[in-house]
């Protein structure tokens, strides 16, 4: 008689198969993620000709500086604040550029799972690491012109909406279906997206009305360095007003 194989002998057969798929497995997934998530934006960073900006120094896993080498940097006028408040035309509200401004306001972006993140009013902090900024000397939300906002980025899985060192790592996933909100005194304006922007930062002018070539009256314009987590190129989404 023929002898047959012990019970469950196909056990000791494909259990070291098994181990060897799931092993390559996890390796072509590290792997993966090694060229997409660093190797490949660490080559745009060095690829593209940057002539200020250099990755960033903290480490790669860092967050990178938005304004850091924007001209307008340089003028004096930026650090210095206004002791008059210039007039400005409101879009929506009365008193927009009326009476006190406040000290921060606050931005939610649903799609990117941002609530009420802090934004601190004309900062002249170029690397903020406890709130958004908005640029000094760039119009406040629901005035005729652009609000112009900037945040930290990291490498896109290390973003976390309530860390101000990565809020803005996933900003290129936004798309022109997209809405996000700003809350500025007691409104709460809605914009739409209607474009983006990849510049050198030596392109990038925050104190441009951005709404002028989009036929847009009032637009607020959120910028984070470029690829996430490098700081070779500045990435600008800009929203219209809608409501």
């Amino acid at each position: 008689m023929k002898k047959l194989p012990p019970k469950g002998w196909w056990v000791f057969i494909f259990r070291p198969l098994l181990r060897i798929g799931l092993s390559f497995t996890l390796l072509f997934v590290g792997l993966f993620l090694l060229i997409s998530q660093v190797l490949f934006p660490l080559f745009l960073g060095v690829a593209t000709p940057a002539t200020t900006l250099a990755p960033i120094t903290d480490s790669l896993f860092g967050s990178a500086s938005p304004l850091e080498g924007l001209p307008v940097l340089a003028s004096s006028s930026y650090a210095t604040p206004p002791t008059v408040l210039q007039e400005a035309t409101v879009l929506s509200i009365e008193d927009a550029s009326v009476g006190e401004v406040p000290a921060q306001f606050y931005l939610t972006v649903p799609a990117l799972g941002i609530k009420q993140a802090v934004v601190e009013t004309n900062s002249i902090n170029p690397t903020p690491s406890q709130s958004l900024g908005h640029f000094r000397g760039s119009r406040f939300p629901g005035e005729m012109g652009t609000s112009f906002l900037y945040g930290h980025s990291a490498l896109p899985w290390l973003f976390n909406s309530s860390n101000y060192k990565t809020i803005f790592s996933t900003l290129p996933d936004l798309t022109t279906s997209d809405n996000f909100y700003v809350h500025y005194k007691s409104f709460t304006y809605q914009y739409q997206i209607v474009g983006t922007k990849i510049l050198a930062p030596n392109d990038v002018d925050p104190l441009k009305d951005y709404g002028i070539e989009l036929n847009s009256p009032s637009t607020v314009v959120l910028m984070t360095c470029y690829p996430p987590g490098l700081s070779s190129k500045r990435y600008l989404v800009i929203g219209k007003l809608i409501f």
